[in-house]
């Protein structure tokens, strides 16, 4: 499962790697911080996160990628800016899908939500807004989880009860004994006690 820091960065990578982008800037975080550090190179590529949710087996990320163009004062290019940032928009959405789901058996929705703006980030600007969200399978593994106690890195074997048999380090073996003999069936009168050796 791809973390957050390594879905970032295919991202960016993707902004790299386009012709119309890679002269720009690329920009993780809040969309109001755009900037803030030092002076955006136009055209922008820049992606927030808004959330991410646990369902099931299923994890998602869910970001807000922002593609955006200076405009003339007089905003003479205006629609010329706003068509190339929503085609490369597009591009860059089919980038994304197509190497999440061959490389990492990941997802990308299907409708992606585009929203036009213009004159954000404190810049004559124009360009689109495209919401995406990425979903991937959780194992629900512990088995790599940094844990501190005595127990951790270990395989627990548990018994149909939940009970904690016993836990045994990687690469070991557990030999589990299976009951051969029925002792009582339904139809019998329930003893009391049963006393009976498993060997």
């Amino acid at each position: 499962m791809l973390t957050l820091n390594q879905i970032v960065q295919i991202l960016e990578n993707k902004q790299l790697n386009y012709s119309q982008l890679s002269n720009g800037t690329f920009l993780f975080g809040d969309p109001w911080e755009f900037g803030a550090d030092s002076a955006i190179q136009y055209p922008l590529m820049g992606v927030t996160l808004n959330n991410s949710t646990l369902s099931g087996n299923i994890v998602s990320f869910s970001f807000n990628i922002f593609f955006c163009d200076l405009v003339h004062k007089d905003e003479s290019n205006e629609n010329e800016v706003l068509s190339d940032m929503h085609r490369i928009a597009l591009d860059v959405w089919s980038e994304i899908k197509d190497e999440l789901e061959d490389a990492y058996d990941a997802t990308v929705n299907q409708a992606a939500q585009l929203t036009d703006f213009t004159e954000r980030f404190d810049d004559e600007v124009t360009g689109w807004q495209m919401d995406i969200t990425i979903e991937q399978f959780y194992d629900q593994s512990t088995c790599d989880v940094p844990d501190s106690n005595a127990n951790a890195g270990k395989v627990r074997i548990i018994d149909q009860d939940g009970n904690v048999l016993a836990y045994l380090p990687m690469g070991s073996s557990y030999t589990v004994t299976q009951l051969t003999t029925l002792l009582q069936d339904l139809s019998d009168t329930p003893p009391t006690t049963i006393i009976q050796d498993l060997t």
